[in-house]
């Protein structure tokens, strides 16, 4: 049995892997967190990482914030891929528009924002997006031209609610 410590939050969690060899001499990693029952506890609840499917086994967890979100590597069948793990998800940070494959998370902060290196001289930064929400299902598309600015008018029709606005 194998273990290492890779990252430690602000409030006290501890992110790392372990592996137990194997027979032809491997040793496949698997990641976990321990949290704190309180901020910076000595007593706490120690959790397996789920590896999801067509990833390989955790590589290396590069940091973790107070939230718990971590950064780090993920063994895939050809090498390795960055990956952010929020709200107890992974997501495959390869799959984001911009990041270089070969490109390695350093670190999260408590924004979310992830530094990353790409080989000896780059260094990127990604900032979490708002997700834009999904209208209702039986929302209605109204596009109004109002002139002057300020000038009050009436929305009527199905699916529409009725009331006054004013013109941006």
């Amino acid at each position: 049995f194998v273990s290492a410590v890779r990252a430690l939050s602000p409030r006290g969690a501890v992110a790392g892997v372990w592996c137990v060899p194997v027979a032809d001499g491997s040793c496949p990693t698997n990641g976990y967190l321990w949290q704190p029952d309180q901020p910076n506890g000595t007593t706490g609840k120690l959790t397996k990482l789920a590896i999801p499917a067509g990833f390989d086994g955790f590589v290396r967890i590069a940091g973790i914030n107070s939230s718990g979100d971590m950064a780090g590597t993920i063994g895939i069948a050809y090498g390795y891929a960055p990956f952010v793990r929020l709200n107890g998800e992974i997501y495959d940070l390869m799959q984001v528009s911009g990041v270089p494959a070969d490109a390695v998370p350093i670190d999260i902060n408590d924004a979310g924002q992830i530094i990353m290196a790409q080989g000896a001289s780059t260094i990127l930064l990604l900032t979490p997006q708002p997700v834009t929400p999904v209208p209702p299902v039986d929302a209605v598309p109204v596009t109004i031209d109002s002139r002057p600015a300020g000038g009050a008018f009436t929305v009527t029709g199905a699916g529409c609610q009725p009331g006054a606005y004013f013109a941006p």
